[in-house]
């Protein structure tokens, strides 16, 4: 299996995306027990606190911001801020738009190399983020975190569910990536038009046409054979529409039929690197027990570490870390 890294592009098309949007919006089981973790952070933190500045490192959509200020508004009203950093500046304007609340401010960083100054923040949260920057991103966060502050996080789990999906959505990815069949199915284009004024090209139409179209029955008649995942559905779909356009690419101008398969192609690369970041980050529990451990201050032993199942789940599916500083 090939490991894609990350990329900052990657990361800021899918909070463009409407994937993203999903994101942005808790409803289902799933984010109603990641909803139910924060909350439960919240309650047990913010009412000791003297004020409340939260930073939340790897925002995204600003879910956990979103849940902390309406914690804070609940238990506590008054001067509060929260900022939302990421390395996207994508995902930090949604969530700064979303919450539409002036004490929300956005940071565009990297996690594993902040300027915020050292004990800054109250609370310091995380929600599948920090580890895709690595160790450093943990020490960082927590350099943030004030006396009697707390960080916490969700962090995605090495042999987890979400672990596995990642990595079978991947497997599926890099079969087609090295099929190469949006870059061939350029090729043929840019060769049949040629074709139109050059009858002699078609022979070689011809044979790059039944190389790709046989490709392709073999590709889909296999990934028909496992279960389907999102990857699978992704590229049985796109492997018809690339059929379709070129089948009618004489319907199409020239720039719209070539914009859409870069963009395509775009689309299909900023997905395969995302997987494969996912897989890369997931992190086993002596990775987790490593972290705590870096964090110097921290209060408690290996009550910090736990399990999280989402709901209706027997097998857990991330590490939950929460540390407070003496």
């Amino acid at each position: 299996m090939t490991t894609v890294p990350p990329s900052r592009d990657d990361w800021s098309a899918y909070w463009v995306g409407a994937e993203g949007g999903k994101a942005a919006v808790a409803g289902d089981e799933k984010a109603q027990t990641l909803s139910a973790f924060w909350i439960d952070v919240f309650e047990q933190t913010i009412p000791a606190l003297s004020s409340v500045r939260h930073l939340d490192m790897a925002c995204g959509a600003g879910t956990v911001t979103a849940t902390a200020r309406d914690v804070v508004d609940r238990l506590k009203p008054g001067d509060a801020s929260f900022v939302c950093c990421d390395y996207s500046s994508s995902a930090v304007h949604r969530a700064v738009r979303t919450a539409d609340d002036k004490r929300i401010s956005g940071v565009v960083s990297n996690a594993a190399a902040q300027t915020f100054a050292p004990q800054s923040f109250d609370v310091v949260t995380s929600q599948f983020g920090l580890e895709y920057a690595g160790p450093d991103a943990f020490r960082e966060a927590w350099r943030a975190v004030d006396s009697n502050g707390v960080l916490a996080a969700l962090i995605h789990m090495s042999g987890g569910p979400i672990e596995r999906e990642c990595s079978e959505n991947l497997r599926v990815l890099d079969r087609a990536h090295e099929q190469e069949f949006i870059p061939r199915m350029r090729k043929m284009i840019q060769t049949a038009r040629r074709a139109d004024t050059d009858h002699r090209v078609a022979a070689i139409v011809r044979k790059l046409e039944t190389a790709f179209f046989e490709d392709r029955k073999v590709f889909l008649r296999d990934i028909q054979k496992i279960p389907p995942n999102p990857a699978s559905v992704l590229i049985f779909q796109l492997l018809t529409d690339i059929g379709t356009l070129y089948q009618r690419r004489q319907n199409y101008q020239k720039s719209e039929a070539d914009g859409w398969i870069e963009h395509q192609q775009a689309e299909l690369g900023s997905y395969r690197s995302r997987m494969g970041s996912m897989v890369q980050a997931s992190m086993t529990r002596e990775q987790v027990q490593a972290i705590r451990e870096a964090c110097d201050g921290a209060q408690g032993g290996e009550d910090c570490i736990a399990k999280l199942h989402m709901h209706g789940d027997d097998e857990a599916c991330a590490w939950q870390l929460r540390l407070q500083r003496r």
